[in-house]
């Protein structure tokens, strides 16, 4: 009912006192569809007003904790009081009253709006664009359910006796809805599709009965939320009894329908918003996590290079021992360990288009650059321990995140982070984040940023590096910008870091082939683009130059 006529009607009664005499301070708006009207009188206050087709609602709320920019609207009302508040019957359309001024709020139709008007009636502004939204008041035909008595049901009944009941709830009374006509039907215990004609004069002294009680709950303070086993959730200005008593429906009662109307409000964008986007970040981080989680085992597994490289060795070795016992064409042979146990055999796997010394060679050489490839392999397990660390912490947040306005930032971080894809245009923020450039840990301490491509290495060098920051790159061949971060510009790397950072240059540059390349080195400052080339193209001051073997992470 959250939407409903009678809902509004006795809203507006219970905050009616708190708005007459009080002064505008401020008018805008923080969300779409939303205004915000700061109110002073014992205290400060918000009115919300929200024309949002699917959650409309009005409600007053504490005054602090409204976060910035605010969007201001209708400031000609600001310094004025408010004299008088009003409903159209049966309408959801509110007039609220100034000195000179007139807010006129409708919640339905196609373009719900809010106009701001002079004495005469003109619109001077509009809360949302639309200037037409003149749509005619309530069908004054339609009866208020409150006021009708058992001789006027009779009569509605004989004038219409083949029509169904909820024809007569819907057509000849307005505002009653779906979950009004459930409602009565229930207590009534009837089929809504029951025909008028079928119903007896008792039911029909019942049904008036009905009415008067459901009137005299809509006078009561008592206001509810029904919370349905299904995730459904009902705000209703009196008893759903029909709801109530469904099998695994929750009720908390309300003694304000104001902060029934608020709690409401922060439940069902929790449900409809929240828990979504909750449901987002976790599962992108979980995903995350796991790939994290496997790319270390894999890790692991390859870690103990040193004991690898002897196996292999020792395979070569029996192969050249062994090699007229090793069949031509054989895919594996079985040979005596004479370099270890000789009672245990060892399977030894074969390249059957190779000879068996060919195939020992390739053993030979499986761990020829063992060094090399534990440094990497030592940088990899660093990256990937910082990058696993850095989701658990996010993880940990998001256990806590409670706010829909920091679950929605959290959310813009992910995107930013790559863990979460969006078909909205890239930020311009995003671009240049962290997250943008492939990263590297050196030594668990020295993040190392490296480019993608000419316009990604632009933005590296010139949007997210600072001034002091270390750029490196091959000397005289395309390749990526690679930037080591510095945490403050009097704290310098190591020579090591440093020549492994050119290293990284030199094999993310075309010549990573080569066995030596040069690679300069300076700071971000003595870095500048050249115009009229490529992108990522640029010319470099106070440059080194250190001759690396490139190093592939």
């Amino acid at each position: 009912m959250y939407r409903n006529y009678f809902l509004f009607e006795k809203q507006l009664k219970e905050i009616a006192p708190d708005l007459i005499g009080s002064e505008i301070l401020e008018s805008c708006s923080v969300n779409r569809n939303e205004l915000l009207i700061r109110l002073k009188r014992e205290e400060e206050l918000f009115l919300k007003i929200s024309i949002d087709i699917n959650l409309p609602y009005f409600y007053l709320r504490n005054a602090h904790g409204i976060k910035q920019p605010k969007f201001r609207l209708f400031e000609q009302i600001e310094g004025t009081c408010i004299q008088k508040v009003n409903i159209q019957p049966l309408d959801k359309k509110i007039d609220i009253d100034l000195k000179t001024y007139h807010l006129d709020i409708r919640f339905y139709g196609k373009t719900p709006n809010i106009f701001l008007k002079d004495t005469t009636g003109k619109v001077l502004h509009t809360f949302k664009r639309e200037q037409n939204g003149t749509i005619g008041n309530a069908d004054s035909s339609l009866m208020d359910f409150r006021t009708v008595h058992f001789d006027d049901l009779q009569q509605i009944i004989d004038q219409e006796p083949t029509q169904k009941i909820c024809f007569l709830l819907k057509r000849r009374f307005g505002a009653i809805n779906r979950t009004l006509t459930n409602e009565i039907v229930y207590r009534l215990q009837i089929d809504k599709n029951a025909l008028l004609a079928t119903l007896s004069r008792t039911q029909i002294r019942k049904l008036a009965d009905i009415f008067r009680q459901l009137g005299a709950e809509l006078l009561a303070k008592e206001s509810y939320i029904y919370f349905g086993e299904d995730g459904s959730l009902h705000l209703a200005p009196l008893i759903l009894s029909y709801l109530a008593e469904k099998r695994g429906t929750k009720v908390k009662q309300f003694d304000s329908l104001n902060r029934a109307w608020k709690y409401f409000i922060e439940e069902k964008q929790r449900l409809t918003t929240f828990l979504p986007l909750y449901k987002q970040c976790e599962l992108a981080l979980q995903g995350r996590q796991k790939y994290l989680q496997k790319s270390l085992k894999q890790l692991q597994q390859l870690e103990d290079l040193v004991r690898l490289k002897q196996e292999a060795e020792q395979k070569g070795n029996l192969l050249l021992t062994f090699q007229n016992r090793v069949p031509r064409g054989a895919s594996q042979v079985e040979l005596e360990n004479i370099f270890g146990d000789p009672s245990r055999k060892i399977t030894i796997k074969l390249n059957p288009a190779k000879s068996a010394v060919e195939n020992a060679q390739k053993y030979f050489n499986k761990y020829k650059n063992i060094e090399e490839k534990q440094e990497a392999l030592t940088i990899r397990k660093q990256t990937l321990k910082k990058a696993l660390d850095t989701i658990t912490q996010l993880g940990e947040q998001l256990k806590k995140m409670r706010s829909l306005n920091k679950l929605r930032n959290f959310h813009r971080k992910l995107i930013a982070m790559k863990l979460v894809q969006t078909d909205r245009p890239a930020d311009k923020k995003n671009a240049t984040s962290a997250y943008s450039f492939n990263r590297i840990i050196l030594d668990n301490e020295w993040d190392v940023f490296i480019g993608k491509n000419g316009a990604n290495n632009e933005q590296l060098t010139f949007e997210f590096a600072h001034k002091w920051d270390l750029w490196f790159h091959a000397q005289g061949v395309p390749g990526s910008h690679v930037v080591i971060r510095l945490p403050r510009h009097d704290f310098h790397p190591p020579k090591g870091i440093i020549e492994q950072a050119a290293r990284i240059a030199a094999a993310n540059s075309r010549a990573k082939h080569s066995k030596t390349i040069p690679v300069i080195y300076t700071e971000v400052r003595f870095v500048h683009r050249m115009r009229k080339a490529l992108p990522g193209t640029v010319s470099v001051k106070n440059e080194k130059v250190l001759f690396v073997e490139p190093l592939f992470i």
